[in-house]
């Protein structure tokens, strides 16, 4: 029979073991509720993301589940998704502490374009970007000036695609849920 200090020894520890554990399973439901209580598209993001998660790669193979690939040997080095990027016009989606960064070539006015841009906490762009003419092996010919309507389509256009994103790894691991 266990003697007192023992007794409670062992309880403390199933204590962590099981605080632990639910934690864990607690967590793992993170990106379900914030995406389905209509948190802003940037808070889902980053509950799919995040920088301080302890379980950093929890959604990594809900992810490679919906089709999507990451980087091995960055997911191991940085222990969490270090970048997402869409299938439909490959925009890579890199997530910041507190903003993300998205580059992506589109063509825009019969002319094609490398974009890079940061996307704030409200999903506003957060400075002015960046944008090359690019030719058609994809390398950068010179930097453009857009204007602020075109520069707000193509932030609008990134924007809708990270929605359409979310929504596939949302409805992939919860296909009941459509």
């Amino acid at each position: 029979m266990l003697n007192k200090k023992n007794r409670v020894f062992v309880l403390i520890v199933l204590t962590l073991v099981l605080s632990f554990f639910s934690y864990r399973l607690y967590c793992y439901g993170d990106f379900k509720r914030t995406y389905e209580s209509g948190a802003s598209t940037y808070e889902q993001f980053y509950s799919l993301t995040r920088y301080d998660r302890f379980f950093g790669k929890q959604y990594v193979d809900d992810v490679k589940k919906a089709g999507y690939n990451l980087d091995d040997y960055n997911l191991k080095m940085m222990d969490r998704i270090p970048a997402l990027i869409s299938k439909k016009l490959g925009i890579e989606f890199v997530p910041q502490e507190t903003y993300i960064s998205l580059s992506f070539n589109y063509v825009f006015d019969n002319r094609r374009i490398n974009v890079f841009q940061r996307l704030n906490k409200d999903m506003n762009r957060d400075g002015e970007g960046i944008y090359f003419l690019i030719d058609e092996n994809g390398n950068d010919i010179e930097r453009i000036e857009l204007t602020d309507a075109e520069k707000q389509e193509l932030t609008e256009i990134a924007i809708a695609e990270l929605e359409d994103l979310l929504a596939d790894v949302y409805h992939s691991m919860y296909p009941e849920e459509k």
